[in-house]
């Protein structure tokens, strides 16, 4: 049985992301299929991980573009390097909605080396006060807020 192709060139849009800082200028369709990727992804998973050493863990990364692909840039890109990441990707910088939506495409990408976990800043009541939602109307429709987050709900 034949796979069916992509509806998003995963490769090209990471690329894309990690050349422009503001990266995350993709269709709304895009932004929607890749949420519901990630979120397989996601769920594909065991509740407890078991990760096999070496891996990198990092947290709070608080919408901090720069600093992720500083991270990536000292510790090796995902599919070579195995990432940890703990949370609270979004509010509080300015770029929360890239910094979400790469972390999300390389889950799709390398679903053994990239694990995200919820943290409490993935959550639509923390993103009124801290700015997630404030920065997805300014550059979308507040309708794309709910749906990268929902990758961390397990109900939805």
């Amino acid at each position: 049985m034949t796979s069916q192709p992509r509806l998003v060139d995963i490769d090209a849009r990471i690329e894309q992301m990690l050349e422009s800082p503001r990266g995350c200028d993709l269709p709304e369709f895009e932004l929607e299929v890749i949420n519901v990727e990630a979120r397989e992804a996601i769920r594909s998973q065991p509740m407890m991980l078991e990760l096999q050493a070496p891996v990198w863990v990092c947290g709070d990364l608080h919408g901090q573009f720069a600093d992720l692909l500083h991270i990536f840039k000292k510790r090796g890109m995902p599919g070579k390097t195995t990432y940890l990441f703990l949370g609270d990707y979004v509010d509080r910088g300015m770029h929360s909605l890239e910094t979400l939506v790469l972390l999300m495409l390389f889950k799709i990408k390398f679903p053994d080396r990239v694990f995200l976990l919820r943290g409490n800043h993935e959550c639509a009541a923390i993103n009124r006060t801290y700015g997630f939602y404030d920065e997805c109307n300014l550059t979308r429709q507040t309708k794309i807020l709910c749906p990268p987050l929902e990758i961390f709900h397990p109900h939805l």
